[in-house]
């Protein structure tokens, strides 16, 4: 009885994600179509923006680790400042 209301939940689980995944896709593409791919609000919705493209998720793991190491930097920098 247990193991098939959790198999009934992660199914319900499974699709809703399929739904959200499906939705997010078409929001993406109607912000590129009415915005472009190289405009701000489409890389705002989770697009990487025409001009930024340098051999796909390369660019996208260095620009997260450039802004994850800035985010660090500046914090190290608060914290010294309040001490």
């Amino acid at each position: 009885m247990m193991l098939t209301a959790l198999d009934s939940a992660k199914a319900q689980i499974e699709t809703l994600e399929k739904i959200i995944r499906e939705t997010s896709e078409r929001l993406v593409s109607g912000v590129a179509f009415k915005y472009g791919k190289d405009s701000r609000e489409y890389e705002m919705t989770g697009g990487v923006c025409k001009s930024d493209v340098y051999d796909g998720l390369r660019l996208r793991i260095r620009k997260a680790t450039i802004t994850r190491l800035k985010s660090s930097a500046d914090s190290k920098a608060a914290s010294t400042q309040t001490a």
